[in-house]
């Protein structure tokens, strides 16, 4: 018989991947579904892009209320919140009737999915066992880029309005399940109920992290009570709280989202054969590339992974560039080497910006700020990251139109290219420390 606490662990666990993926699969759906959209409802083409970009301004906005929310009323019940608003706006969406509709849909589930982005980081970090608590957060990661690629596969089998509604009755299932969770006991604890606190961590099994618990306890008190040492900005401040959201803004705008959220139009735009599959399987590759990225981080450290993942999507991205202006110029590339050189070059771009481009960012946001900055730091990275994924949304058809798609390729290059400069610059190997610890030791 399985034990209760490991029980609520895989509960923790699944509960707040599906908040995860449900995030991807919201980035993801006007991918293979927009077109049947825009028909159905009568939408003018001019506003794909609106449609796409929609969830991004409701993340934003769902990223900003999230920590305060999360504080104020505690893990779980925000995360009650954020499920009962995707479940109303997947209905939206299912049901919709018109363009005013589906928005409002779309950006009502943006909003909840930008909540989970938050929330689900912080609620499973603080349900889950010390000893396991790097890769339970790291499934997140894996999670929301397969919902991107799960969106497509969707897009093969169900109709726009069925697979809404799946989403829908998956929030509705998982939100059930969450009610049998407890409260996170760091947030009992910090709230002046340390005994619910350690209740919860021994439902959970974590009685071995009581003392991480009273540690974390008297952390918060000190930082709390008055202080009248002076708090100078220094240089270490400035990195830890401006590098990290930095990096989150820079990585959507790489291309690597503009491929996600237009695969199957792009993969039409540069005439390849079955432009679904090439949108699954780029999908699939990030997802893969992600879950190998949480050993690639653990191997090479956070600097080196970056570095290599960012120096390798943009050498990848080059190659696309040179490959389709040698095409527009006419050379004469034989169709089916040119259909599978791009399909690798996509394939192998996605892969390489999932090993270190996509997670160090989120984990240098939770390691580098001081404590006292850490949800400043996390919710204007979030913010950022949901603006920059907005903008990948309406600059991909801008640049395609302006520059062309050899043009668009080789502006995402250039902008991998300013991603490595930083990290090289401005980036050393922590090891998991916060900014001003790593200071202080190397100047010792």
């Amino acid at each position: 018989m399985m034990d209760k606490s490991l029980l609520y662990q895989i509960i923790a666990l699944v509960v707040n991947n599906i908040g995860s993926l449900g995030s991807g699969i919201g980035f993801g759906y006007m991918g293979p579904y927009g077109q049947q959209i825009m028909l159905e409802l009568g939408m003018d083409d001019s506003l794909h892009s609106w449609l796409v970009g929609s969830v991004s301004i409701g993340g934003l906005m769902g990223c900003l209320l999230a920590g305060k929310l999360a504080d104020i009323i505690g893990r779980r019940r925000s995360s009650l919140i954020y499920f009962s608003i995707n479940i109303i706006g997947w209905s939206l969406v299912t049901f919709s009737i018109s363009s005013t509709m589906i928005f409002c849909g779309r950006t009502l589930h943006g909003l909840g999915e930008g909540m989970a982005v938050v929330i689900t980081i912080i609620y499973l970090g603080e349900l889950t066992q010390e000893r396991y608590r790097g890769g339970a957060i790291a499934s997140l990661t894996v999670a929301a880029c397969f919902g991107i690629a799960l969106a497509y596969l969707l897009g093969v089998f169900f109709p726009w309005r069925v697979s809404a509604g799946m989403v829908a009755l998956l929030n509705f299932v998982t939100m059930i399940c969450l009610t049998t969770l407890p409260e996170s006991p760091l947030w009992l604890a910090t709230n002046n109920k340390l005994k619910q606190g350690l209740e919860a961590l021994e439902k959970i099994g974590a009685s071995s992290d009581a003392e991480e618990l009273q540690n974390a306890l008297t952390e918060s008190k000190v930082i709390d009570e008055p202080s009248t040492i002076q708090t100078g900005i220094s240089f270490a401040t400035i990195i830890s709280t401006v590098i990290p959201p930095l990096l989150l803004f820079l990585f959507p705008i790489s291309g690597v989202y503009s491929v996600s959220f237009f695969a199957i139009h792009l993969a039409e735009s540069m005439h390849i054969g079955h432009p679904a599959a090439v949108a699954i399987a780029v999908g699939l590759m990030r997802t893969l590339g992600a879950f190998i990225g949480t050993g690639f981080v653990q191997r090479f450290g956070r600097r080196k992974s970056m570095i290599i993942s960012a120096g390798l999507t943009t050498l990848f991205l080059i190659s696309l560039f040179f490959l389709l202006l040698a095409k527009s110029l006419k050379f004469p590339i034989p169709e089916a080497i040119f259909n599978w050189a791009t399909v690798i070059l996509l394939l192998v771009t996605m892969f390489a910006s999932s090993l270190g481009m996509a997670p160090v960012p989120w984990i240098l946001a939770g390691e580098w700020p001081a404590f006292t900055h850490k949800g400043l730091v996390g919710t204007i990275g979030t913010a950022l990251f949901y603006i920059s994924v907005f903008l990948a949304s309406q600059l991909t058809g801008f640049l395609q139109q302006a520059l062309g798609l050899p043009g668009m390729f080789l502006v995402f290059a250039l902008n991998g290219f300013i991603y490595v400069g930083l990290v090289v610059i401005f980036v050393p190997e922590t090891n998991g420390k916060n900014y001003q610890q790593f200071v202080n030791e190397a100047k010792a």
